[in-house]
């Protein structure tokens, strides 16, 4: 099958590169979502999507308004230096409401 995926417009160009050769080397068929088109209409018109990210108010959008399966990566980056200083100044647990009924 296909995997969709919309980077960040914000996104950085060395992290998009890694993640398309990452895609690329393990023969994940890609296609990408324009900038100028909104998860949310996804979100909305689909069902039975799933969501992966690090840590995104989509991935909640997707569990609560559509009914969709969230995955966050946030485990991933404990060792990042910069995600958790940006993750400390969060006040919610983002595992918790993912996981959440």
């Amino acid at each position: 099958g296909t995997t969709y995926i919309k980077f960040h417009p914000l996104q950085n160009e060395n992290t998009i590169e890694k993640i398309l050769s990452y895609c690329n080397e393990n023969h994940i068929n890609l296609s990408i979502i324009a900038k100028e088109v909104f998860i949310e209409d996804f979100i909305i018109n689909s069902k039975d999507l799933l969501f992966h990210g690090h840590i995104s108010s989509l991935l909640f959008y997707a569990k609560e308004l559509g009914n969709h399966t969230s995955i966050t990566y946030i485990d991933h980056f404990e060792n990042d230096e910069k995600f958790s200083k940006y993750i400390k100044t969060q006040d919610i647990d983002i595992l918790k409401v993912l996981n959440s009924n």
